[in-house]
C-alpha cells in the first residue's frame, strides 16, 4: 500500500494504491554487485480530486512495473534503486507516472 499526492493553487489529487505482485530477482554471476530485480503487479487505485469547485473521488484498476538494482547490502538491509511505473485506468483515459524509487529491505 502506498500513498501519493500531487498539489498546486489549481488543483489537488491524492492516490492510495494498493497491489499484488510478483517478484523476481537475478544475478549475473556470484558477485552481489549484479543483483537486479524487477516486480509486476495489479490492483487498485483510490483517486480524491479537488478543484475547479469541484471535489471527486473513485477507485480505478491499476498497474504496475519496476525494475532495478539491488546490489549494496550491509548486514541484513539490502539497498535498492528502481525505474518504477504506475498506469491507473479510468473510465475518460489513463494516468501514468515513471520515476526512480530508492529503497531499503530489512532481511529477517
Amino acid at each position: 500500500m502506498e500513498y501519493q499526492v500531487s498539489n498546486s493553487n489549481v488543483s489537488n489529487y491524492s492516490f492510495l494504491n494498493q497491489f499484488f505482485y510478483f517478484n523476481r530477482s537475478f544475478r549475473f554471476g556470484e558477485s552481489l554487485l549484479w543483483d537486479f530485480y524487477t516486480n509486476i503487479g495489479a490492483g487498485s487505485s483510490t483517486i480524491q480530486y479537488s478543484g475547479n469547485s469541484q471535489r471527486l473521488s473513485g477507485t480505478n484498476p491499476a498497474l504496475y512495473f519496476e525494475v532495478g538494482w539491488q546490489g549494496l547490502q550491509v548486514r541484513s538491509i539490502v539497498f535498492r534503486t528502481g525505474l518504477r511505473s504506475t498506469c491507473i485506468f479510468e473510465p475518460n483515459g489513463q494516468v501514468c507516472n515513471v520515476g526512480i524509487e530508492l529503497g531499503a529491505l530489512l532481511i529477517l
